[in-house]
């Protein structure tokens, strides 16, 4: 019984991270490896738009104005 807790505990954290790597795929439609604000956007809804420009800027560590994939799965602290 343990041994499964732990398989099904590691096969969700491995969906987790596979996830955050799909969608940045997705939004990256130029595939240069960066997602610039308008890429991050896409899906947002008008109402939206000002958190998310804020949380674009906060996951932009380096400031270059895009977003890495380490930078784009960032957690929130």
């Amino acid at each position: 019984m343990k041994r499964l807790l732990i398989l099904i505990t590691a096969m969700a954290f491995t969906c987790g991270a596979n996830a955050g790597q799909r969608d940045y795929a997705k939004l990256d439609v130029n595939d240069d490896t960066k997602l610039t604000l308008e890429e991050f956007m896409v899906h947002i809804k008008p109402q939206g738009i000002e958190n998310m420009t804020k949380e674009f800027h906060r996951r932009d560590k380096d400031q270059n104005g895009t977003l890495t994939q380490e930078e784009y799965t960032l957690k929130k602290k």
